[in-house]
């Protein structure tokens, strides 16, 4: 794995999740919340999260069945990306927008422009220590535990999930995963020539 951040297990997600449902209530909780579940749900960067606006996926009514980003707000803002949602993040997006009532940015500071990196990050980092967990945490946790994810969930396709994460080169997206050392062991155990 890379050396930058790293990704969450799963038991690390129950723990966040169980957190957020016992956590008492402060004024951005909702929004903090959904920044971290988009995060994962996605696998966007935290800039492609933030710059999103509320009528990109809302209609009024419903959640829109993909996630876009402009080109402009993209990695290399060479092409724009639509992201799939997974049903719960459906759910819990519309959930948020009824409740907590975004009007522009999906994400917004308390003066209601997008937020900001800093702002996401010490989000992100307070949760993450509020749950106790260790290591190298940021908000690219979050789209490190989403590829690692949907590396099993592909069974180990990488130029899939080559494609999924948006990266020009497969390098990059190597440093995303990390090797089976168990099934590595296993396989050269059993060996036969």
């Amino acid at each position: 794995m890379s050396q930058g951040s790293r990704p969450l297990t799963d038991d690390e997600i129950k723990k966040l999740k169980d957190h957020f449902t016992t956590i008492p209530y402060y004024n951005n909780l909702e929004r903090d919340k959904m920044i971290i579940y988009t995060g994962l749900y996605t696998g966007l960067r935290i800039s492609e999260l933030l710059s999103v606006r509320v009528k990109d996926i809302w209609d009024g009514e419903n959640v829109s069945d993909y996630l876009c980003v402009q080109k402009g707000n993209t990695k290399g803002k060479v092409a724009g990306k639509a992201c799939p949602l997974y049903a719960d993040c459906k759910d819990m997006l519309k959930h948020y927008i009824l409740y907590y009532k975004p009007r522009d940015y999906l994400f917004p500071s308390p003066q209601g422009r997008a937020l900001c990196y800093r702002q996401a990050l010490r989000v992100v980092k307070r949760h993450f220590k509020e749950c106790g967990f260790t290591g190298k945490l940021t908000t690219h946790t979050m789209r490190k535990s989403f590829s690692s994810k949907l590396y099993k969930a592909l069974q180990g396709d990488l130029v899939s999930l080559q494609q999924a994460l948006g990266h020009k080169n497969i390098s990059s997206t190597v440093s995303y995963v990390q090797p089976n050392r168990e099934k590595i062991q296993d396989v050269i155990k059993n060996l036969e020539y």
